[in-house]
């Protein structure tokens, strides 16, 4: 009666493609053939092998992440075959090169600058960040709320594996920029009536951004850190219809007076 093999190994928890592995079938007997077996596939028997016992012995130069097994030994007589228990290994591996989300790395003050790093690695890497060389804190993500224009500089984010003691670091460089709309341009909103046509008596309004100063509507001050996409919009409409809005000279219940 065959006995149930099972399998030694050197390393259970090996670095990739740093170290050597040698796995033992047991038990030894010159009457058994020894066959391995990876992911349920059997192993070609190295040409160096001349005699079935000498492959009881697996030696792997090297490892990946990609062959953590099961690895099975399975022994044979003339009256039939017995598998091991699998084997998994616990290969240690990275911190590859860590990435940056987002990527792009214009923003504007007021915006909050909120970054995340990845990396893959076993065990799970240790991430900091530093701004411009020095370390501002530890974790995967990194907030700044309202930045400025002082906050621009050369990001990093480093990992770090205590297995297998390598380290590594990815950075980028943010551009903040002033505000889209500068400080120092009074800006309002307006809302003129005007009559386009004698006949029809039609009421048009035309909404838009202007300078202060140049209607004598009503303008309600806006802060311009808070506009929004649509009101930008607004404003450059507004742009580019001025010269045509203070043209028009139509007759309705009085005269329009740009």
């Amino acid at each position: 009666k065959l006995p149930i093999p099972y399998i030694t190994i050197n390393n259970l928890n090996p670095r990739e493609n740093k170290d050597v592995l040698a796995f033992t079938c047991e038990p030894k007997s010159e009457n058994y053939t020894y066959i391995w077996w990876l992911n349920g596939q059997s192993l070609p028997v190295s040409p160096g092998v001349k005699r079935p016992i000498e492959n009881r012995i697996l030696i792997l130069p090297s490892v990946t992440r990609n062959e953590t097994g099961p690895y099975q030994c399975e022994i044979r007589d003339r009256y039939g075959g017995l598998r091991s228990n699998p084997v998994i290994l616990n290969v240690l591996y990275g911190p590859d090169l860590p990435r940056i989300y987002p990527s792009f790395t214009y923003y504007r003050s007021g915006e909050n600058l909120d970054l995340s790093c990845f990396t893959e690695s076993n065990p799970p890497a240790e991430y900091f960040w530093t701004i411009n060389g020095k370390f501002q804190q530890s974790g995967q993500k990194l907030f700044i709320p309202q930045i400025t224009r002082n906050h621009s500089g050369l990001y990093a984010c480093s990992v770090h594996n205590s297995a297998t003691g390598k380290e590594i670091s990815k950075s980028m460089t943010v551009k903040v920029s002033g505000k889209w709309i500068p400080a120092s341009l009074a800006v309002g909103f307006y809302v003129e009536s005007i009559w386009l046509s004698e006949k029809s008596q039609e009421n048009i309004f035309i909404p838009s951004l202007c300078p202060m100063g140049t209607s004598k509507s009503q303008i309600l001050l806006l802060n311009p850190p808070n506009l929004s996409l649509q009101t930008l919009f607004s404003l450059f409409f507004c742009f580019l219809m001025a010269d045509l809005v203070s043209g028009l000279k139509k007759v309705g219940r009085g005269l329009y007076q740009p």
